[in-house]
């Protein structure tokens, strides 16, 4: 059956991995809203060498790009590298099941700038200094408990946009520049906005970046061993009397020659045509739906490729 145009545009634009990546992200934002309203103890992770860290507020700009500029990346690797694009998404949700967690026992309260004007209105912008000093102060009267979570979500996301630019994008010779560079860019500049307009401490941040990579390296060698398993080849012989339509199907469908051979019952001597063919584990589903559809008197049989 030919496809519609609006299918075939959503194919095209690659739009289901766009709102999977959306759809981690209003989830994640979801829970962590929910959870800062269950009362529970609050923690400080002050270190000495958080009193060495400066305050610097043009840094506003990284850490709201945290709420756009994964899900762009993310979207933009899908039409380059679709197994990556998952490695990436399966590593986000078990970092934010695992932050989530943290965050309901474990609820972590930030020391802000001291002194630092919180009053400060639209109508006081005369430079762009002043700007970010709005920015800055309309982000601390929006969450004016201070409650962030450990590790922190913003340094977990921006080490998957340093993953993205620097590791996963390696050897694709066909990805822009740009699609390498931003990412990392981004992802350290989000990873150093959390401490640098004193979101989070210096440890939040440490812990985002170790738990992202961890869960990245084991997330891959999931999907990598789940691969192999279904990467494993099988043979398959049908006994139909559709042979031809049957044969044309599955080239179509799956890409996968046949084999023609020619049999005969033995209580109805009727003549069948066999088909014998190789594929992978993953197409089974597909290699049946095919058959069904065209005999449903078919008989097949599925077995191992010695």
């Amino acid at each position: 059956m030919k496809e519609n145009k609006f299918t075939a545009w959503i194919k095209k634009t690659h739009l289901v991995y766009l709102l999977i990546a959306v759809a981690l992200y209003l989830i994640k934002a979801l829970l962590y809203f929910s959870i800062a309203k269950i009362p529970v103890t609050v923690h400080q992770f002050h270190m000495e060498i958080d009193n060495y860290i400066p305050f610097i507020k043009y840094f506003y700009v990284f850490y709201v790009a945290y709420y756009v500029t994964p899900e762009i990346f993310l979207w933009a690797l899908s039409f380059y590298n679709k197994k990556k694009y998952w490695k990436l998404v399966f590593a986000v949700c078990a970092a934010n099941i695992f932050c989530c967690i943290c965050f309901v026992v474990y609820q972590v309260q930030m020391v802000r700038a001291p002194g630092y004007p919180m009053d400060i209105a639209f109508t006081d912008i005369k430079s762009v200094s002043d700007f970010f000093d709005f920015a800055v102060s309309a982000q601390y009267r929006a969450d004016a408990d201070a409650l962030n979570c450990f590790p922190s979500l913003h340094a977990t996301m921006g080490c998957l946009e340093v993953l993205l630019g620097l590791k996963l994008c390696r050897g694709e010779k066909r990805q822009p520049a740009a699609l390498r560079i931003l990412p990392v860019v981004f992802g350290v500049g989000c990873i150093l906005s959390t401490m640098f307009i004193k979101q989070h401490y210096f440890i939040d941040a440490a812990a985002g970046v170790v738990l992202m990579i961890t869960l990245y390296f084991i997330t891959s060698k999931v999907i990598d061993f789940v691969e192999l398993d279904w990467d494993e080849t099988k043979s398959v012989m049908i006994i139909t009397s559709e042979g031809q339509i049957v044969a044309d199907a599955i080239y179509k469908g799956l890409g996968r020659t046949v084999t023609f051979m020619k049999g005969e019952g033995f209580v109805s001597n009727s003549e069948k045509d066999i088909i014998y063919c190789v594929i992978t584990r993953a197409e089974i589903y597909e290699m049946r739906k095919i058959i069904q559809s065209l005999d449903i008197e078919a008989f097949t049989t599925i077995s191992d490729v010695s």
